[in-house]
């Protein structure tokens, strides 16, 4: 790639007009439009000018080994990636910030840095507020200036969610009611474009997005406890007829905290006889989740409505460092349905179990 393309790049990504630029630089529109075609190049007095406009290095604005930058960043994704997978979100950021010291206009870089604040913001009541913000200002940083769409949605759901919570549901109204609806997405739109035996990949992999919106759907929900007890075990059923020959792999994780939420309200009317029964059944799957995970081995799905769909444990994506064993331990030490039965030795041996 050659100067004229990087500067015609980089002016795009700061969202600039070739007017704007040359005012900038204190040059004609026409030389930009010059540069950007190849036609003439920028005077070496002024690499440096445009380097620092746009935070970038000389080297860079040169295309200088290239080859070098691109093994670098592929590195530096495989060891986010790596990090991602095993939950340590500290060293998530730590990486992220080092590398987009020098490289600061990468998006793939800011996008990910963009879901570690996001995680963040859920993992210490006493940073909460600093990631929050953190969140908000990278997120909009994103929209201003990046024209990928791929980072500029997942800034959106960020945006969406820190606003919801900050108490500026405003804000979050204002940047949905500018998306397209359900229909209009690219996992929807490409069911019908795909020929040959990806179709029914595809199809496959849209059906095991569905069932995670469903799970989430329903936690968003506010109903009473019956009926919250009702619609978990409506999504039991759900999971185990789509995933009939018991291939759940990574929705092991949600079949497990389905059963945790069932605990958690028989807990809350004092049927402990079914709390307990509930809590084996979401030790049990958290384990099968964990044990898979461990292992780090492909697996393909056989049930007929997922059939050739491949799970690849080494990318799940995890929020800190915890097995799901243990993080469905820590949620029965700190929701408050359970605590009068903490002392409870039924309930002290299943944990101790697991």
């Amino acid at each position: 790639m050659n100067i004229g393309q990087k500067i015609k790049e980089l002016r795009q990504e700061n969202n600039l007009t070739q007017e704007e630029l040359a005012e900038q630089l204190g040059v004609s529109p026409q030389a930009i439009s010059r540069w950007e075609n190849s036609t003439t190049y920028p005077d070496i007095t002024l690499l440096p000018i445009i380097a620092n406009m746009f935070d970038v290095t000389i080297d860079y604005l040169l295309d200088m080994d290239s080859y070098k930058m691109k093994e670098e960043l592929k590195n530096i994704i495989e060891q986010d990636d790596k990090f991602a997978n095993q939950g340590k979100v500290k060293e998530r950021e730590n990486l992220l910030l080092e590398s987009l010291k020098k490289y600061p206009n990468n998006w793939d870089l800011k996008s990910r840095l963009l879901r570690v604040y996001h995680v963040q913001t859920a993992n210490d009541e006493e940073t909460d507020e600093y990631y929050q913000q953190k969140a908000i200002e990278l997120g909009h940083n994103i929209l201003d200036k990046c024209n990928v769409d791929e980072y500029r949605y997942r800034a959106i759901q960020t945006l969406c969610f820190v606003y919801d919570w900050t108490d500026q549901t405003d804000k979050a109204i204002q940047i949905i009611e500018k998306l397209p609806d359900s229909f209009i997405t690219k996992d929807f739109l490409m069911l019908d474009l795909v020929k040959g035996p990806e179709k029914n990949i595809k199809c496959a992999e849209y059906i095991t997005t569905l069932i995670e919106l469903f799970h989430f759907t329903i936690d968003t929900m506010r109903l009473s406890v019956e009926d919250t007890i009702k619609a978990k075990e409506k999504e039991i059923e759900i999971l185990k007829v789509i995933f009939d020959n018991d291939d759940l792999h990574w929705y092991n994780s949600l079949l497990s905290d389905s059963y945790e939420v069932i605990a958690r309200m028989r807990a809350r009317v004092n049927n402990k006889e079914e709390m307990i029964m509930n809590l084996e059944k979401a030790f049990e799957y958290a384990k099968k989740k964990d044990e898979i995970q461990q292992e780090g081995k492909v697996l393909t799905h056989t049930s007929v409505l997922v059939k050739g769909y491949e799970c690849d444990p080494t990318k799940w994506i995890a929020s800190n460092e915890f097995t799901h064993v243990e993080i469905t331990k820590e949620r029965i030490k700190d929701f408050k349905e359970y605590k009068k039965y903490l002392d409870d030795e039924e309930l002290i041996e299943l944990v101790n179990k697991y």
